[in-house]
């Protein structure tokens, strides 16, 4: 996982970073890399707030400064299309189409992306295009409770209604797609949505080579020499296939299986949703994520079932679950590196938003086996053993906004042992997993877009100092120690 993070270039080592933030007043922040946020608390101390996804991407065209997004409406510049970039992902929104490319805007991933609205011309199934003219874009950046938000909606007429397709980027989020048709054809209409990709940069889908039918939630196009989770480009399609409950959608969505094919840049996808019937004045709307940057943090879920073991790690959610033949235990791993060796720890704080809780949980450590790199078998078992971090009654509090300390122990292992690692995980299991009815809890994980917090690891600490000249501050040691 370290190898992947991407580091502040404006600094040579950790070193260079925490003097340059050492000189700057308390309550000053900056970025050592693209997954932490490094807070100055003054008298030497110093809060990281360390997430499992990136968070900033670094803009090579404005002095590598961190940014959570930027938004370049090239019409002025006698272009036409926006750019949208974000930490996750980066896209030219034309009149018509869209075009990929990785959060720098230095290489495509995906050629052309389109949206066409089909309306069922005879039963059982032809189809015809609704057909879509005279494209109005419309560009807005304004703040959320949930962070900034930059959105760029086309609006379309057709002869049977309006077509609106909004490209909508939430800091620290993947691209969000609403896509919303309004049938104002004067009768019914049975409708269906297609997103077709042409030109998707890479060579497999998933770890598999294609042309590929599947029926996955969750499609990573990566170039051969790449595993999946360093992919080139990602859609994230569960939330066309699940209910928020986690029960499956029946109709109005996605349909499977999803077929990958041969295209001249690489690999070809249609993505259908369907169907709505839509009377005089009804609308559909469909909302898939895209996403551009590999991510080399996990979290996630093992699932026991039949004395096998099952990795989730791209869903919607983190179960630490049981029911009847199965048992889910969750997760979080987070890259640490951005803190010296040595430093002392004094407070360690999982901050998370809880989708559920049907009954309590606790949180273990897992020393033992890293969550990326184990197998699922030492994962799942690691997830359920060793020291208890924290078991507070109620835990985890559904919610928004929501923080658990995990204690002294927590902090001396950090500080003892993971530091050095430069990782640090945490297992999440159910209370009780002997349950003959469903039982457990949920928290929402990175890829959930409206998670309140991501799952971040909050940290207090003092880097290490050397003896220094009576009187001396605190930073002043750490600057004489070559630390800050």
């Amino acid at each position: 996982m370290n190898d992947r993070v991407v580091k502040n270039p404006n600094f040579k080592n950790s070193g260079e970073f925490h003097r340059s933030l050492a000189a700057r007043p308390a309550g000053t922040k900056d970025w050592p890399n693209t997954h932490t946020e490094i807070e100055h608390l003054g008298n030497g101390k110093l809060a990281a707030s360390i997430g499992v996804g990136h968070r900033v991407f670094f803009d090579k065209a404005d002095g590598n400064k961190p940014k959570k997004h930027k938004l370049t409406d090239e019409r002025t510049n006698g272009k036409d299309y926006v750019l949208v970039q974000g930490a996750k992902c980066c896209i030219e929104v034309y009149p018509y189409y869209a075009k990929y490319f990785d959060v720098q805007h230095e290489e495509v991933r995906l050629y052309e992306e389109r949206w066409v609205v089909q309306r069922l011309f005879k039963e059982p199934d032809t189809w015809r295009d609704v057909g879509a003219y005279k494209p109005r874009i419309a560009v807005e950046e304004y703040p959320e409770p949930a962070g900034d938000v930059v959105k760029v909606t086309i609006t379309y007429d057709t002869d049977y209604g309006t077509l609106a397709v909004e490209y909508f980027q939430r800091d620290g989020n993947a691209l969000k797609h609403n896509v919303t048709f309004k049938n104002t054809s004067g009768s019914p209409q049975t409708c269906r949505v297609l997103q077709r990709w042409a030109g998707i940069v890479g060579a497999k889908c998933n770890g598999k080579n294609f042309p590929l039918v599947t029926s996955e939630g969750y499609l990573a196009f990566h170039k051969a020499d790449k595993p999946a989770r360093e992919f080139s480009i990602a859609e994230n399609l569960r939330g066309m296939m699940f209910n928020p409950d986690g029960t499956e959608k029946k109709e109005k969505c996605l349909q499977r299986p999803v077929k990958v094919e041969a295209h001249a840049q690489g690999m070809k996808a249609d993505f259908c949703y369907a169907q709505w019937v839509l009377a005089q004045g009804e609308s559909l709307e469909i909302d898939p994520d895209s996403a551009t940057l590999d991510d080399p943090t996990e979290d996630g879920f093992i699932e026991y079932e039949a004395a096998a073991y099952y990795r989730y790690n791209n869903l919607l959610f983190i179960n630490f679950f049981m029911y009847e033949d199965y048992i889910d235990r969750g997760y979080v791993e987070w890259d640490v590196s951005s803190i010296p060796d040595g430093s002392t720890i004094t407070d360690t704080i999982f901050k998370y938003h809880g989708a559920a809780n049907f009954l309590d949980g606790h949180i273990h450590e897992m020393l033992g086996a890293r969550p990326s790199t184990s197998t699922d078998s030492a994962v799942y078992a690691e997830a359920g053993e060793g020291t208890v971090y924290a078991d507070p009654a109620g835990f985890p509090v559904v919610g928004a906004g929501k923080e658990q300390d995990l204690g002294t122990d927590a902090d001396s292992d950090l500080q003892n042992t993971q530091l050095a690692l430069g990782w640090f995980a945490i297992g999440l299991q159910s209370d009780n997993e002997a349950q003959s009815t469903p039982d457990g809890a949920v928290i929402n994980p990175e890829e959930e877009a409206p998670a309140d917090p991501k799952p971040t690891l909050y940290v207090e600490y003092t880097p290490p100092v050397v003896a220094a000249a009576a009187g001396s501050s605190m930073a002043a040691k750490m600057i004489a120690a070559g630390v800050l």
